[in-house]
């Protein structure tokens, strides 16, 4: 970690979901992040995982410079001056210039998110229903007075409440239904 420049090295190993921790530690975040976190560093940066918002980059713009494994066995760091034309293909998986073995990410500082005016924008549609939800979020600097939801809330929220209600409603549908397969 440089805390100067606000860039972490990691393998590309480590899952989404221990990064934002790892790095909230040291009083940093993701720019930006998608809504699955079960995928590891390398898993997103080789499938283009993006987050939301119009003005924010997704995986990709966080990388600034990957050691990768060629064909040949060698291990390659490369970056915007170390091979920029293999570095700008890596990024986004273009064709198969290696496995990418770790991954320079660009934080910003650490922030909260607050539903107001949207810096993120996320929209369900429920298919087979007239039914759409939006959800915006908008960052704050921490310290604000708006905390970031607590781990019971969260839990209960979001465990409970939301996908768990959800996850039962559509076991009801489809048992009552039928399957809902093509």
């Amino acid at each position: 970690m440089d805390h100067a420049t606000g860039r972490v090295r990691v393998l590309a190993g480590t899952l989404l979901r221990q990064l934002g921790p790892l790095v909230g530690a040291h009083g940093l975040a993701l720019a930006n992040m998608g809504d699955i976190d079960r995928q590891s560093v390398g898993g997103a940066l080789s499938t283009s995982t993006h987050g939301t918002g119009l003005g924010l980059t997704g995986y990709a713009g966080m990388v600034t410079g990957l050691r990768l494994a060629t064909a040949d066995g060698a291990l390659h760091w490369v970056d915007a001056e170390h091979e920029p034309e293999l570095f700008e293909a890596a990024r986004v998986r273009l064709g198969s210039p290696g496995v990418i073995v770790e991954a320079e990410l660009q934080c910003v500082p650490a922030f909260a998110e607050r539903s107001r005016t949207a810096d993120h924008l996320e929209f369900y549609w429920f298919p087979g229903t007239d039914v759409a939800l939006t959800k915006e979020n908008t960052r704050r600097p921490l310290g604000d007075g708006v905390d970031p939801v607590g781990t019971f809330r969260s839990t209960v929220m979001d465990g409970l409440l939301t996908n768990g209600h959800y996850g039962l409603m559509c076991r009801a549908g489809r048992g009552s239904r039928g399957s809902c397969r093509p």
